[in-house]
């Protein structure tokens, strides 16, 4: 288990910072996930539109959350952890 956050997140965002693909590794790995996706028969999707009222809600939350961290950020000058709970789909 993680106890500290901060120490975690720093360490990740340091190791993003140091981690250098080149456009065509990054093309590999996509194209390795793609792959993957169709030998499980996750893709093709047999209804795309299928959830999309859930995620045009979800994009609704996140823009709308977006802009008031935006604002947010300007009056205290530090955002640095933000949580957005998101409503569950009913099945």
């Amino acid at each position: 288990m993680i106890k500290d956050q901060k120490l975690w997140k720093q360490f990740e965002r340091d190791m993003i910072k140091k981690e250098e693909l080149s456009l065509e590794q990054k093309y590999k790995i996509l194209n390795a996930m793609l792959q993957e996706a169709l030998r499980l028969g996750v893709l093709p999707l047999d209804n795309p539109l299928e959830g999309i009222e859930v995620d045009i809600r979800v994009a609704r939350i996140v823009n709308a959350v977006g802009r008031s961290v935006v604002h947010l950020h300007k009056k205290i000058d530090l955002v640095e952890d933000f949580r957005i709970v998101l409503p569950t789909r009913k099945i």
